[in-house]
């Protein structure tokens, strides 16, 4: 074999895609030193977000084809959705020496293969839980047998690595959401991001437990789908501001046209606007009318998770749901299809 000083096969590495994982891999690269920075190539559509790695040396340009036909190792680090696109940029240009390193997630190395039109030897890919793999569940046996022994070869391979990214995305949920009071920290946690946007904690609590489940939100929206206290003549408002409008404005409530918009006609500044009533909050917070307080302009929720009506059976469904949400997104995000 020859050496790197003759140009052998570890000479240079090109890196097609600078997203999360491309931009990692080619850090690592120039960590390790492996390779010269000028040799390390990389092809990604955003050459602003990697000024970092061209500053130290590595070699950045938008140009799959320069980059594949200029690698004796590529590391292929796309979507899943835009690998087509960057197949057929660089198809005729690998050259037959170079090894390929398909960090495409679901795509098995046959496929990369078939759509680069290099052998099949020249291509490994990076599977979940690394190199070695995660255990396979037994279950997974009987699904692979099947499918071997009724597809075409090509096919029945990127059956077999579907089953078992399945496997391994139910596995991780498992291990990730073991028992209820994990899940009720979990959606603590996401409740918390969530209310800095304006909400209370009940609400956000509500938003987080529909997103890990999986289950459309339904929010209540004051003047839309929950009715609102009336407000009588005299009483000081708020109101929040319009599309062209950035500051709250105070005003007195000078009068109510009893239509379908429930609008009001307000006094602010000496002029009278008219205004629908849910764009109006109580200027007093203690003088609710007796009614529910008004959370901006939404209903307050019950507490996801923490809601006080839900039984025992409740949470065991949710948290059910939530794993089968988890692993439909997981497998969404590898390119696995149902």
């Amino acid at each position: 074999a020859r050496g790197e000083e003759e140009g052998g096969p570890c000479s240079s590495v090109g890196v097609l895609g600078a997203g999360s994982v491309g931009k990692r891999v080619v850090e690592n690269l120039v960590r390790g030193g492996r390779f010269p920075l000028k040799q390390i190539l990389v092809s990604t559509r955003r050459p602003e977000n990697v000024k970092d790695l061209e500053a130290k040396g590595v070699t950045v340009c938008f140009d799959n084809a320069k980059v594949a036909a200029g690698a004796d190792v590529l590391v292929v680090a796309c979507l899943p959705a835009h690998l087509n696109a960057v197949a057929s940029s660089i198809r005729e240009k690998v050259r037959e020496t170079a090894l390929v390193i398909s960090l495409v997630a679901g795509v098995t190395p046959h496929r990369v293969a078939q759509l680069l039109r290099v052998r099949p030897e020249q291509v490994i890919n990076v599977r979940l839980g690394g190199e070695a793999g995660l255990p396979i569940p037994p279950e997974c046996a009987p699904l692979e047998a099947l499918a071997r022994g009724s597809m075409p070869e090509t096919d029945a391979e990127a059956e077999v690595d579907r089953i078992r990214n399945v496997a391994h995305v139910q596995t991780a949920a498992r291990a990730m959401f073991p028992d209820l009071a994990t899940v009720l920290e979990y959606q603590d946690a996401l409740a918390a991001a969530i209310e800095p946007l304006g909400m209370g904690q009940a609400t956000a609590r509500d938003c987080a437990a529909a997103g890990l489940t999986g289950k459309p939100c339904a929010m209540h929206v004051y003047g839309e789908n929950v009715a609102m206290a009336l407000i009588p003549t005299g009483r000081r408002v708020k109101v929040a501001p319009g599309p062209n409008e950035v500051q709250e404005r105070e005003g007195v409530v000078a009068g109510r046209i009893q239509d379908e918009r429930d609008e009001y006609m307000i006094t602010i500044a000496d002029k009278v606007v008219r205004m629908k009533r849910n764009r109006i909050t109580l200027a007093d917070v203690d003088a609710r009318l007796g009614r529910e307080p008004e959370e901006g302009f939404v209903k307050a929720g019950d507490g996801g998770l923490r809601a006080k009506q839900l039984k025992a059976p409740d949470l065991t469904r949710a948290q059910e749901a939530l794993l089968v949400n988890f692993t439909q997104v997981c497998e969404a995000s590898l390119g696995v299809l149902p």
